[in-house]
């Protein structure tokens, strides 16, 4: 649990962490390396150059602010906060996933013809 902390140049590698906590905290260079998050919460945090790699459960981006931040190597499954996405790179397969959550975010309504 690291809310509100100052992280720089620095790479977690492999384990498993049932929270991480890292709201309003501000992350520059960080990597994520294989590791297992069942939740990560990003709410208001400040992240430039963070790269997440390994499974991803529950992702809260609600008002983070993101740039160059990479979550291609993250299984990304409904995250809260869609707004706060913006500034991060996705694989196609994940924006495919991030579908209907996209959709339901704007207000769209998806109908067979």
């Amino acid at each position: 649990m690291l809310p509100g902390s100052d992280l720089t140049r620095v790479r977690l590698r492999g384990g498993k962490v049932d929270y991480l906590n890292l709201r309003a905290a501000t992350l520059t260079d960080v990597h994520l390396d294989d590791v297992v998050v069942g939740e990560l919460d990003l709410g208001g945090a400040s992240a430039t150059r963070l790269r997440v790699d390994g499974a991803l459960g529950r992702l809260d981006v609600t008002g983070a602010d993101l740039r160059d931040v990479d979550l291609r190597g993250a299984d990304l499954r409904a995250p809260t906060g869609l707004a706060g996405l913006a500034g991060a790179v996705v694989s196609p397969a994940q924006l495919l996933e991030l579908a209907p959550a996209l959709a339901d975010h704007v207000g769209l309504r998806v109908l067979d013809a």
